[in-house]
């Protein structure tokens, strides 16, 4: 039967026999019940035979499941065996793909010197204390020297604002140095 002829029987059998009718009900609700249940073990049992065939994919499963879903077309009308093998052939094909992209991305993203300045000397970088505006020449410092400015400059900057404020309060208030503190209701 079909989904609309059995939910016209569950209304008309409402009226004539609402018992008849409540056990239908309950007969169609198990059986969506079921065919969920049955769904969800069958995704599982995909995915647990999936990852022990091919366990170099498990750390990539976000990158596997975003292949399934653009591929999910091709690989539907096959069985779970060979959709598996797909499957994996293609997310490895991504993988790599996308690792040997984010290397380009780093080898470009370097401040100073880079590919397309092998030997270092254009030296742009970004601002940062101590160096030019962006786009400016720059020295070449260390990483331990630029931490070291810039913990300087934050230690300075932040002891200004700290003794500025201390003595604003003392002046708005000087009473509350004087006294214990009192909690307020």
């Amino acid at each position: 039967m079909s989904e609309k002829s059995i939910e016209s029987e569950i209304a008309e059998l409402m009226y004539v026999d609402p018992a008849r009718a409540l056990a239908l009900h309950k007969e169609v609700v198990k059986q969506e019940i079921r065919g969920e249940y049955q769904q969800h073990q069958g995704k599982e049992k995909f995915w647990h035979d999936f990852y022990r065939q091919y366990p170099e994919l498990k750390a990539d499963h976000d990158e596997v499941f975003q292949v399934l879903v653009q591929h999910q077309e091709e690989l539907w009308p096959m069985s779970p065996a060979d959709a598996a093998v797909e499957l994996a052939s293609r997310a490895k094909h991504h993988i790599k793909y996308k690792e040997q992209h984010r290397a380009a991305e780093r080898g470009r993203s370097v401040y100073v010197g880079g590919p397309d300045d092998p030997d270092g000397s254009q030296q742009f970088a970004a601002p940062r204390i101590g160096g030019g505006a962006f786009g400016a020449p720059v020295q070449n410092k260390s990483l331990g020297d630029l931490i070291k400015e810039r913990n300087a400059a934050r230690s300075q900057g932040q002891g200004r604002f700290n003794d500025k404020r201390a003595t604003e309060t003392r002046r708005e208030n000087p009473v509350q140095y004087l006294r214990p503190s009192i909690p307020r209701r």
